[in-house]
């Protein structure tokens, strides 16, 4: 029938394939006809046992654990770099207090100096109060390795830089740009952190699976 697929006619007087045949479809696809009673190979698993998937490319599990231990360092050094930043800020913030104070009197003139001198001092608490629970996050997540840590620490720098342009919305403090890039590639890098250790978790609590296959 001109619509079924027909296999690719053997020549005259060959054997009987002892394989799996080709069957050329009538759209020019290509499929694979198994004859009664043969044997076939199992199919491989995929990922292949031993084998990790990111994305499209395959890592062992060694590799995702040498990949996880390297970012750690990166990612050590960039809360490091946000931390000693936004230190230097606000102590520079604290320093130039008094200014800090006339420029909310001037947006809020009819509130009196005490009054914006405890909303300074208020801002300021609330800054400095972040900076400690954004530390003690980072150093959670980096001493457990657990993702749910990264996510958290991740959620907590995007809260703050939404909090900075909040704060700048109410003339009650400055954006600093640099303390928004270093909150922005901290909450993008515990993510991919967290993806990675999310996998390796995975696969801790799968059944143990077969030794890598070698070469």
């Amino acid at each position: 029938h001109p619509d079924q697929a027909t296999p690719a006619q053997p020549e005259q007087g060959a054997q009987r394939p002892q394989e799996a045949v080709l069957l050329a479809n009538p759209d020019g696809s290509m499929a694979t006809g198994v004859l009664p009673g043969l044997a076939t190979e199992p199919k491989i698993a995929s990922p292949r046992p031993g084998y990790l998937r990111l994305g499209s490319a395959l890592f062992t599990v060694q590799d995702f654990i040498d990949i996880f231990h390297r970012h750690l360092g990166f990612f050590q050094l960039l809360v490091f770099f946000l931390m000693l930043i936004e230190v230097l800020y606000l102590g520079r913030k604290f320093v130039l207090r008094e200014d800090e104070i006339l420029l909310i009197h001037e947006h809020y003139p009819t509130l009196s100096l005490v009054a914006c001198q405890r909303i300074f001092f208020g801002v300021l608490g609330l800054e400095c109060g972040f900076l400690a629970v954004t530390l003690v996050l980072a150093v959670v997540a980096c001493w457990s390795g657990r993702p749910k840590y990264f996510k958290i620490f991740g959620d907590v720098c995007l809260g703050g830089v939404a909090g900075s342009f909040l704060l700048a919305y109410l003339r009650l403090a400055k954006v600093n740009l640099l303390v928004v890039l270093l909150r922005m590639l901290a909450w993008a890098y515990s993510h991919f952190m967290g993806r990675i250790g999310r996998i390796l978790l995975l696969n801790r609590q799968a059944p143990a699976a077969a030794p890598a296959p070698t070469v």
